[in-house]
């Protein structure tokens, strides 16, 4: 290996390690929802309520309500 290059990979990830407190401070964030913690299941997805997958997560959603 090219002496280039094993100084281009070692600055790489002295750079990553560097970035990665930044990005723990971020991910921290507040413990808020959309939506109130009332302990029934509310999903928000792109499917058609209509089609196959959206009938069947509508009915694993009113199963997990039930129980």
């Amino acid at each position: 290996m090219k002496k280039s290059n094993k100084i281009l990979i070692s600055m790489a990830s002295v750079a990553a390690l560097c970035a990665l407190p930044l990005v723990a401070a971020r991910c921290g964030g507040s413990q808020k929802f959309d939506q109130k913690n009332d302990g029934i299941l509310k999903l928000a997805t792109g499917l058609s309520e209509t089609n196959n997958q959206g009938v069947a997560i509508k009915g694993v959603v009113e199963e997990y309500n039930k129980w």
